[in-house]
């Protein structure tokens, strides 16, 4: 893994980005986030201004394991994605945000102001699973 992260241990080797073929993928760590630390939050966030304002690339991917939306009515929301990343995502003009932990599949555009992809740029969010267990539908 690219050794390009913040400088902080919890993060190391989980949070990283590479270019490949004009596009920027970008790695996040949110397991932080769901044991309430703000301070990694806080060090990726910063990371991740810096790491998207100098993106000479046409395309950008995030991804992270915990969705910014629950992809099931069973799950509850991950709100330290959303306070923490999602601004950074419009603002600049994320492409696409790849997710796990959800055994589902979803996808979607999210717009802060309610807004869709269409006359406007939005990440497209993506929940995928792999592996045989798959919960039942219902999107919350």
């Amino acid at each position: 893994m690219p050794e390009n992260g913040p400088d902080n241990a919890l993060l190391a080797k989980t949070v990283y980005y590479f270019d490949y073929q004009g596009t920027r993928f970008t790695s996040l760590n949110s397991q932080p986030l769901s044991v309430d630390s703000e301070e990694a939050a806080l060090q990726q966030r910063g990371w991740l201004e810096q790491v998207l304002s100098d993106n000479p690339n046409r395309w950008t991917v995030i991804f992270h394991h915990h969705p910014m939306t629950p992809a099931t009515k069973r799950r509850i929301p991950h709100d330290g994605l959303s306070e923490h990343f999602k601004p950074l995502y419009e603002k600049f003009n994320v492409d696409l945000v790849l997710q796990g932990h959800d055994h589902s599949y979803t996808r979607g555009e999210n717009l802060s102001c309610g807004g869709t992809w269409l006359g406007q740029q939005s990440p497209v969010y993506v929940v995928s699973v792999s592996g045989p267990e798959m919960y039942g539908g219902g999107a919350s």
